[in-house]
C-alpha cells in the first residue's frame, strides 16, 4: 500500500496561461499611443525602411568599401543599442548595464573613425556634427553606467535616431526641392537637423542645447588643432601644445585639410568624392 497521501487532481493546473510566466507589462499592456509597444513598432518600421531602401546599397561602398568591418561594427552596435533598449522597455525601465557602455563605445568609436576623412556636405560643419554626437553619447552612457541612471541611458541611446532622421530629411529636401542649393548643402543641413532632433527624443529637456554647445566646442577644437600645427600658431606654440594638437589630430579632431595631409603622411589614400556620395550613409 502506498505511503504517500492522496492529493486531489486538478486538471485546470495543466493549462496555466503563458502570461503567468511572462512579465505582465509585455503581454497585458494595450497598444496605445506612446506605449513601449508602439515605439518598438515605429522604430522597426523606420529603421528597416531606411536600411532596406537606402543604406544596404550605400553602406558597403562607403570609402570604396575599405572600411567594411568598421562600418559593420558601427551599424550592428547601433542597431543593438536601439532595439535592446526598446525591447527591454516592454518589461520596465531599462537600466544601464556593462554591455550598454561597451556597445556605445563601439558605436561612437567607429563613428569617429568613419568621419575622420569625411568630405561629404560641408566638412567644417558635417564632421563636427558627427564628432559632437559621438562625444556626447560616450559622456552620457559613462555617467549613466556609473550612477545607474536610466534617464541618461535613454538620452544616449536615442541620439542614435539621428541616423533615420538624417536620411529621411535629405530624401525629403530633395523630393520636394525645398532648397535650391547644392547637394552638399542639403546633406550638411540634414545631418545637423537630425542630430538636434535626436537629442530632443530623450527625457532630458535641454539636451539639444548641450549638444549645440558641444558642437561649437568641437568646431573650435578642430580649428585650434589646425592653427597649432599648420596655421598662425605653428611658430609660437610650445611643446605641450604641439603634442596635444598631434594627439587630437590622430583622433580626427582637426580641420579636414589638416587631416588629409596627416593621412597622406601615414600612407593612406582617400577615394575621390562622387556626387552620389552626398546621399549615402556615413
Amino acid at each position: 500500500m502506498s505511503t504517500f497521501p492522496a492529493v486531489p487532481f486538478n486538471s485546470s493546473a495543466l493549462f496555466t496561461s503563458f502570461s503567468d510566466f511572462a512579465p505582465p507589462n509585455a503581454f497585458e499592456a494595450t497598444l496605445t499611443v506612446g506605449s513601449p509597444q508602439m515605439w518598438l513598432i515605429v522604430a522597426t518600421l523606420f529603421y528597416f525602411t531606411v536600411i532596406g531602401t537606402h543604406t544596404r546599397w550605400t553602406a558597403w561602398n562607403y570609402r570604396g568599401g575599405e572600411v567594411g568591418l568598421v562600418m559593420a561594427a558601427h551599424m550592428i552596435s547601433g542597431l543593438y543599442e536601439i532595439f535592446n533598449w526598446h525591447i527591454r522597455s516592454l518589461y520596465g525601465t531599462p537600466m544601464p548595464k556593462s554591455v550598454d557602455i561597451l556597445a556605445c563605445l563601439v558605436q561612437s568609436g567607429t563613428n569617429l573613425i568613419l568621419v575622420t576623412p569625411l568630405r561629404r556636405g560641408r566638412p567644417r560643419l558635417t564632421r563636427p556634427t558627427y564628432q559632437a554626437a559621438a562625444l556626447l553619447r560616450i559622456a552620457l552612457s559613462f555617467v549613466a553606467w556609473q550612477t545607474n541612471d536610466p534617464v541618461l541611458h535613454e538620452a544616449s541611446v536615442k541620439i542614435i535616431n539621428s541616423f533615420v532622421y538624417a536620411r529621411s530629411l535629405v530624401w525629403l529636401f530633395n523630393c520636394v526641392e525645398l532648397f535650391e542649393t547644392r547637394h552638399s548643402d542639403i546633406y550638411a543641413l540634414g545631418i545637423f537637423l537630425s542630430a538636434v532632433l535626436a537629442t530632443t527624443d530623450g527625457p532630458i529637456k535641454h539636451l539639444s542645447k548641450v549638444y549645440v554647445l558641444t558642437l561649437c566646442l568641437v568646431v573650435l577644437v578642430n580649428q585650434w588643432t589646425t592653427e597649432v600645427l599648420e596655421g598662425s600658431k605653428s611658430k609660437t606654440s610650445g611643446p605641450f601644445e604641439r603634442t596635444l594638437a598631434k594627439t587630437l589630430l590622430s583622433y580626427g579632431f582637426a580641420n579636414l585639410e589638416t587631416v588629409q595631409r596627416y593621412r597622406q603622411t601615414q600612407g593612406l589614400k582617400d577615394r575621390p568624392v562622387q556626387e552620389g556620395d552626398f546621399y549615402a550613409s556615413s
